[in-house]
């Protein structure tokens, strides 16, 4: 056998044993991403539609950015990585990076209230590789100086269901899906609130189990920061534990399609027109 075949053989068997995510993080050609671009606006997006009302858009899978995790909406309400290791949480996740959460400390903090009342729409691609009870918090909008207002999407506390919730500091109003997810798999959710009186949470799109509460009235007031991975009202705060890849805001409620194209393709909004 020559060398020059040897090689070409030993190449392929690389090539066919290495698991496809992992082969594709390798490769210079993963789009969208800072390196080989994305939509920067809707006119250069090939899903328009999804730029409306959309005021922060955080996307560790669009490549390591040290320890600013920046905000790829208009508005560039960049996040801070607090008690997060630059150097090891930045890993590979479901198409290009993610950053993982190590439950204890780790968060971003964004000092703007991206969206400070209802409507809103909430929007994550997350992995629990565990699914322990204190895998708690995804995101959460909410105000710095008081543990009781706030909008967040977050792990419920005994399962995996995803929760909505919404307080101001006299109504904790929680909708539930009535799904769960897998560990060890990316899965997407969308927490919607609509009005004072109505909002849902759905996860991987499954709108026959989505969490529903159109019943109680909940504003919260003093609404000025958001943090990923982290419930900053709690002690000792309620930590994700895990992967993200993707958290979006909107200033207006998603709609039953827009939660099934976000599962289908949570990198939509940012790929580029042909």
């Amino acid at each position: 056998m020559t060398t020059r075949r040897f090689l070409l053989i030993f190449a392929l068997f690389i090539f066919i044993t290495t698991p496809a995510y992992t082969y594709a993080q390798r490769q210079d050609g993963i789009r969208p991403s800072f390196k080989q671009g994305y939509a920067r606006n809707s006119s250069e997006s090939k899903a328009p539609h999804l730029w409306r009302g959309l005021v922060g858009a955080w996307i560790p899978s669009l490549g390591v950015t040290g320890n600013i995790l920046y905000d790829v909406s208009v508005f560039k309400n960049h996040g801070v990585l607090t008690g997060m290791d630059v150097g090891n949480d930045w890993v590979v996740g479901q198409q290009g990076h993610a950053l993982n959460f190590n439950g204890s400390s780790g968060r971003v903090h964004i000092g703007v209230g991206v969206v400070t009342t209802t409507p809103l729409t909430l929007c994550i691609l997350f992995y629990d590789d565990d699914g322990s009870n204190n895998d708690r918090c995804l995101v959460q909008i909410g105000d710095s100086d008081t543990p009781s207002n706030y909008f967040r999407l977050a792990r419920a506390q005994s399962s995996n269901a995803l929760v909505g919730i919404v307080t101001d500091g006299v109504e904790n109003v929680v909708s539930t899906t009535t799904n769960t997810y897998d560990t060890n798999t990316w899965n997407s959710a969308c927490a919607v609130f609509f009005s004072a009186t109505n909002r849902e949470v759905t996860l991987n799109a499954d709108e026959a189990n989505k969490g529903v509460e159109n019943v109680t009235s909940s504003i919260p007031t003093g609404v000025k920061v958001v943090d990923i991975g982290y419930e900053g009202d709690s002690s000792p705060g309620d930590f994700w534990n895990g992967q993200i890849a993707v958290v979006l805001v909107y200033n207006r409620a998603f709609t039953p399609k827009e939660k099934k194209q976000f599962h289908i393709n949570p990198f939509l909004v940012f790929e580029r027109k042909e």
